[in-house]
C-alpha cells in the first residue's frame, strides 16, 4: 500500500508497523507502483523491485529490470498513468542532443521487454518552456497530467489530448499554478475528493512558506479551485491553499520529499531531512491549517542485520586412470611385498616410482588424495542515524576448518625419501658400492640391485578446527554538506588452528635436546641411537577419546606421552592485539569536483597451509627406508633410518596484516566523462614464507669435504630438511592509477584506465623458500607480479544508423546494432636468474640460490636463437662458493608485456511485432583480432644453451586469434 512512499534513503512500508528497507542506488527519488513492483527513478536510469525484494527485512539484491533509456540525463521522477504507460520527469533530458527539460513516456510493452532491450526509446516527449526543474507528478481522473517544478515554484498541468500525442512535442501547459506559498514544491497528490496536495521541500526559509520557520509545508488546494480546463490559457497565477500544513516542534515536517494517500484517507508524508522518517497524519488533522500532531513516525534510522551463513568445499584429486589399468603394477609383473601392510594402501596394486640415474624416472606420484573445507558464520550489524552521524556496530563468530587427507610431506629429492605410499626405488651406476653392481642403473634396475627403496604407511588423515571472534564500530559523520568523515575500528582474535584427534606435530628449536640427538652417519646419513623425534611437539595435553579409530592404535599405545610438552591445543600463542583502525574522508569542493582519501590496517586469518603438512610429520605418517637391497623381497635385508623430513610453523605466528592507504580526485565533465586520479599505498607486514630452519651456514660444504652426508652437518641431528612457515616476510607497493569513464550516454559509453605501479617483497608467495634462512633480506626486490604499466580500455556503442527509420525493413536489418570491444596492454613481469647448484654450501632443501649480477644489463628485447638475446647474460655470474649473491640479485630482468584486443559485434532483432520481449540476438565476438603474438619469458637457467632467450610464443599469455558467433532466442 505504502510502497510508493520509498525514496532516498528510506523504508518502503507495506503497513503501519513493518518496513523494508532497499539497498537502492544514492540519489533515488520518488517512486512509482504497478501491478508488477516498484519504479525509482535515481537520477541516471528507472529500476524495478519486485515485491519479493519487498516482503520485509533488508534487501541488497540489484534491480529485477533497468530501464537506461538513452534520453535520461537526470530522471527524477516517475509515475503511472491509467494505460499503465510509465511518464518519467527529467530536467536534463536529452532531446535532439541538448539537455532539455522533458516528460518521457514508454509503453507498458517496452517496460516489459527491458529484459532484452534494456534502453527503449520513449514513444511519446513533451517539452516546453515553462520546464525548468520537473520533479514529481499525478494523473487526475480526467488523465491531465500534474507536474512539479521545483526550480520554478509552480505546478503544470498538461491535458490528457496534450499527451496523447506520439514523439516529440514542445507545448504550453493548459494550466500553471504559482502560490505565495510554494518553496521548492516536490510531492504532489489528490485525495479522494479530488483536492490537490503539494509538498514543498524548502528552498529559501522566510522568503517564502513563511508560515513554517524551516521553509517547508504541505498545502491543499480544494478541488473547487481547480476547475478544468479553465476559463482562459492560465488558472489565476497566484492560489492561496485552502490548508497550510506546517512543523511546531514535532519534526513531522522536514523537508517533506514525497506524498500519498491510504485507503483509510490518512496522509503519509516522507521527509528527506536527517532523519529520514515517513510520517502519518490522520485525515481528521488535515482539516485546517496549522501543525498537526503525527499519527506515526516511521523512521529507519536503525536496522539491525542478522547472518547465518555456511560454506564448504571438497577436492578430490584422483590418480591418471584414463588409459585404462595403467597404473596396475601387476601388469607388469611386479609384485613386490611392501613393508608396511597392505590394508592402509589407499591403492595396493598401483605402480611405484622408479628412478634410473642418467636415463629417467616412472612417477606413481602422490595421489589419490582429498580434502574438505568448511565455513560457519553467524553476525550481526547494527546501523543506527542519529543526526549527522549513521553508526554502525557489529560482531562476528566463525568457525572453520579443514579434513585434510593430502599431507604427504617427505619428497623425493633424497635418496630412500618418497611421496608416493606404494614405493620409491632409486637405481644408481656406482649403487652406492662398489659390489653388486653392473656400473650402469638401467642394468643394475633388470637385475633387481636397487641403491634404495622407501615407503611411507597408512596416511594421516587430520581434522582441523579453529574460531575467529571479530567485533567492529564505525561512525559516519557528514560534517557539513561538503565534507564527510569516517572513522572506526575492527577487532580480531583469530584463534589457532587445532586438530580434533590430535594428530598434528611441530618442531620446537627450543624442546630439541642435542645430548639425546641420533647420530648421523657422515657416509651414508643414516642414523642410529637417539631419540628420533627429539624436538617434535603434539600440542595439547594427551590424544583425546575421540583418537581412537582415527589415529593409528600403535601410536595411542606405544609411549608418545613425551612429545605433549605443556602446549596448548594450537601450538601458537592467540594474538590479541589485532586492533585495525580505519580512516577515510571526503570532500566536494564543487558539485562536479571530490577529494577523498582514507586509510587503515587489515589483518587476514590464515587458512589451513598446503605448503607445510603438520598432519603428516612424524610419528602419524611413517615411514621406512632399505639401502641395497634386492626389488624381489625389499625388506628382506632390514631396513635402516634416514633423517626424519619435517615441516612446521614458527611458535611465534602472527597474523599476516597490511597498512594501506589512498588518495583520490575526481573530476566530473558533464556531458563527457568522469576522470579519477588515485596514489594507492600498501604495506604488507608479517607476510608468511618457508626457511629450511636446520640448513647449514654458509660455507660449511666446502669447509668439510670429507662428509659425503650434508645431513650430518646439520645444527638439528636426526633430520634432513625442516621447513618451516614463518611470518617475517614483508612488501611494499605504490601505485598512480588513472580513470576515465563515461556513462551510457548518446549512445556511447567507454572507460579508460591506466596504472603505474611498483612492487617489492622478500618472497611473492607463501611457498616462496628463502635461500638463507639466517636473513631473507638478500631475496628483497621487484615482486613476481610487478607490471609497471597497465592499460585497458574498454567500450559500447550503440550504432544509431538506421534504429530509428520509418521503414520496418531497414530498421530491422540495419539497426539497433551495437559495437564493443576491450584493448588491454602491460609491460612484462620480473624473471629470476637462479640455478639449482648450492653455491653457498648449505646443503639441499633451501631453494634455489641467486646469480649475482656484475652490471646492470642490457635489454636488447631481441626475440629468436642465436646471437639474439632479450637481456645481455654477461652481465650475470655464479657468486663465489661458500657465499650467497648480495641483495638486488632477485627478479632483475623483466619479461616481454602482453597485448590483446577484442571485440564483439551484436543486434537484437523483435521477430513478433508488438511483442519486444521477444527477441532473437545474433552475436560475433573476435579474440586477438589483430592476431598479435605475444613472446614467452626468456630463458633465465643460466647452465641452459638457450639462456637469455625468448624462443617461443603464445606459452607465457595466450596469443591465439579465435572467432566465435553465436544465435540466441530470448522472451
Amino acid at each position: 500500500m505504502l510502497a510508493a512512499l520509498l525514496v532516498s534513503g528510506l523504508s518502503a512500508c507495506g503497513n503501519g508497523n513493518s518496513g523494508t528497507t532497499v539497498k537502492a542506488p544514492a540519489a533515488t527519488t520518488a517512486p512509482a507502483v504497478n501491478s508488477k513492483g516498484l519504479w525509482i527513478a535515481n537520477g541516471t536510469n528507472v529500476l524495478e523491485y519486485v515485491p519479493s525484494q519487498l516482503a520485509g527485512g533488508t534487501s541488497a539484491a540489484p534491480p529485477h529490470l533497468v530501464n537506461s533509456s538513452p534520453v535520461f540525463g537526470s530522471p527524477q521522477g516517475v509515475t503511472f498513468d491509467a494505460h499503465g504507460n510509465l511518464w518519467v520527469m527529467d530536467p536534463k533530458g536529452m532531446v535532439n542532443g541538448f539537455a532539455t527539460p522533458a516528460l518521457f513516456e514508454f509503453s507498458a510493452a517496452q517496460l516489459a521487454a527491458l529484459k532484452t532491450n534494456p534502453k527503449p526509446e520513449p514513444i511519446a516527449t513533451i517539452t516546453s518552456t515553462a520546464l525548468k526543474f520537473p520533479q514529481q507528478s499525478v494523473f487526475d481522473s480526467q488523465g491531465n497530467q500534474w507536474v512539479t517544478d521545483h526550480n520554478n515554484d509552480t505546478v503544470l498541468v498538461f491535458t490528457a489530448a496534450e499527451l496523447a500525442h506520439s514523439g516529440t512535442n514542445s507545448t504550453m501547459p493548459a494550466v500553471i499554478i504559482s502560490s505565495a506559498e510554494f518553496n521548492g514544491p516536490l510531492g504532489i497528490a489528490f485525495d479522494v475528493k479530488g483536492n490537490l496536495w503539494v509538498a514543498n521541500n524548502g528552498g529559501v526559509p522566510g522568503a517564502k512558506g513563511a508560515m513554517s520557520p524551516v521553509g517547508t509545508t504541505i498545502v491543499e488546494f480544494l478541488a473547487a479551485h481547480l476547475s478544468m480546463p479553465p476559463a482562459t490559457g492560465m488558472l489565476t497565477p497566484y492560489l492561496t491553499p485552502d490548508v497550510v500544513l506546517s512543523d511546531d516542534g514535532h519534526k513531522s515536517i522536514q523537508g517533506p520529499w514525497a506524498l500519498a494517500f491510504d485507503s483509510t484517507g490518512n496522509l503519509w508524508s516522507s521527509n528527506a531531512n536527517t532523519p529520514f522518517t515517513l510520517v502519518e497524519f490522520s485525515k481528521t488533522s488535515l482539516a485546517m491549517t496549522g501543525a498537526p500532531m503525527p499519527a506515526v513516525t516511521l523512521s529507519p534510522t536503525m536496522v539491525n542485520e542478522a547472518s547465518v551463513t555456511g560454506t564448504a568445499d571438497h577436492i578430490t584429486i584422483n590418480y591418471d586412470n584414463t588409459m585404462g589399468e595403467l597404473y596396475n603394477r601387476n601388469l607388469y609383473g611386479i609384485n613386490f611385498p611392501y613393508l608396511y601392510p597392505v590394508s592402509g594402501k589407499l591403492v595396493p596394486n598401483k605402480i611405484p616410482t622408479i628412478q634410473l640415474a642418467n636415463f629417467g624416472t616412472l612417477d606413481g606420484g602422490p595421489y589419490p588424495s582429498r580434502s574438505g573445507g568448511m565455513v560457519y558464520d553467524i553476525g550481526d550489524n547494527i546501523t543506527k542515524v542519529w543526526g549527522n552521524h549513521t553508526l554502525k556496530f557489529g560482531g562476528l563468530w566463525e568457525y572453520a576448518g579443514e579434513n585434510n587427507f593430502d599431507q604427504i610431506s617427505v619428497d623425493n629429492t633424497r635418496p630412500g625419501t618418497t611421496n608416493n605410499q606404494n614405493g620409491l626405488f632409486l637405481f644408481t651406476d656406482a649403487r652406492i658400492t662398489t659390489t653388486q653392481t653392473s656400473k650402469v642403473a638401467v642394468a643394475n634396475a633388470a637385475l633387481g640391485l636397487f641403491d634404495t627403496y622407501g615407503e611411507i604407511g597408512q596416511r594421516s588423515y587430520t581434522l582441523f578446527r579453529g574460531n575467529m571472534f571479530e567485533g567492529f564500530a564505525q561512525d559516519q559523520w557528514r560534517v557539513t554538506p561538503k565534507l564527510v568523515l569516517e572513522v572506526g575500528a575492527r577487532y580480531s582474535v583469530m584463534m589457532p588452528y587445532h586438530a580434533v584427534w590430535g594428530n598434528q606435530s611441530f618442531f620446537s628449536e627450543k624442546d630439541y635436546n642435542p645430548a639425546t640427538a641420533p647420530t648421523v652417519n657422515p657416509s651414508t646419513g643414516f642414523i642410529t641411537g637417539g631419540d628420533p623425534l627429539d624436538g617434535v611437539v603434539i600440542p595439547g595435553s594427551g590424544f583425546p577419546s575421540s583418537a581412537a579409530g582415527h589415529v593409528s592404535a600403535d601410536i595411542l599405545a606405544n609411549g608418545y606421552a613425551r612429545l605433549f610438552r605443556g602446549y596448548n591445543s594450537g601450538y601458537h600463542p592467540t594474538v590479541y592485539s589485532n586492533i585495525q583502525p580505519r580512516f577515510g574522508f571526503a570532500y566536494q569542493f564543487t558539485p562536479g569536483t571530490v577529494f577523498r582519501g582514507g586509510a587503515g590496517r587489515y589483518i587476514q586469518r590464515l587458512g589451513i597451509s598446503d605448503v607445510v603438512q603438520v598432519g603428516g610429520n612424524a610419528p602419524f605418517q611413517p615411514s621406512s627406508t632399505v639401502t641395497r637391497g634386492s626389488v624381489d623381497n625389499p625388506g628382506g635385508i632390514g631396513t635402516n633410518s634416514s633423517p626424519t623430513a619435517l615441516t612446521s610453523q614458527k611458535y611465534d605466528y602472527p597474523s599476516p596484516e597490511s597498512w594501506g592507504w589512498n588518495m583520490t580526485f575526481e573530476q566530473d565533465f558533464p556531458k563527457i566523462a568522469t576522470f579519477t586520479m588515485s596514489y594507492v599505498g600498501r604495506r604488507g607486514i608479517h607476510l608468511e614464507q618457508l626457511a629450511n630452519i636446520n640448513a647449514l651456514q654458509a660455507g660449511t660444504r666446502q669447509a668439510n669435504p670429507s662428509i659425503k652426508a650434508p645431513d650430518a652437518l646439520r645444527p638439528y641431528k636426526g633430520y634432513s630438511v625442516i621447513n618451516e612457515a614463518q611470518n617475517h616476510g614483508g612488501s611494499f607497493y605504490h601505485s598512480m592509477q588513472a580513470n576515465l569513464k563515461r556513462r551510457l550516454t548518446k549512445g556511447l559509453l567507454f572507460g579508460i584506465a591506466y596504472t603505474w605501479s611498483k612492487s617489492l617483497d622478500y618472497g611473492s608467495s607463501n611457498g616462496f623458500s628463502i635461500p638463507n634462512p639466517f636473513s631473507n633480506s638478500i631475496s628483497y626486490g621487484p615482486s613476481d607480479f610487478d607490471y609497471r604499466h597497465v592499460f585497458v580500455t574498454n567500450y559500447v556503442w550503440d550504432i544509431p544508423y538506421a534504429t530509428h527509420s520509418t521503414n520496418r525493413l531497414v530498421r530491422s536489418t540495419l539497426g539497433d546494432w551495437q559495437f564493443s570491444g576491450i584493448i588491454q596492454a602491460q609491460s612484462g613481469h620480473p624473471k629470476n636468474v637462479t640455478s639449482g647448484n648450492d653455491y653457498a654450501g648449505v646443503g639441499p632443501g633451501s631453494g634455489s640460490q641467486n646469480w649475482l649480477t656484475t652490471r646492470n644489463p642490457l635489454l636488447s628485447h631481441q626475440f629468436g636463437r642465436g646471437t639474439n638475446k632479450w637481456f645481455e647474460t654477461g652481465a650475470f655470474a655464479a657468486p663465489a662458493a661458500g657465499t650467497f649473491a648480495p641483495r638486488g640479485s632477485r627478479n632483475n630482468v623483466y619479461g616481454p608485456g602482453f597485448n590483446s584486443f577484442s571485440a564483439a559485434l551484436q543486434k537484437s532483432m523483435h521477430i513478433i511485432p508488438g511483442h519486444e520481449n521477444h527477441a532473437l540476438v545474433f552475436k560475433a565476438e573476435a579474440f586477438n583480432y589483430l592476431n598479435h603474438p605475444n613472446l614467452d619469458d626468456p630463458d633465465v637457467n643460466p647452465t641452459s644453451g638457450t639462456f637469455g632467450q625468448v624462443t617461443q610464443k603464445g606459452g607465457t599469455y595466450s596469443s591465439e586469434r579465435q572467432f566465435q558467433f553465436s544465435l540466441r532466442y530470448a522472451f
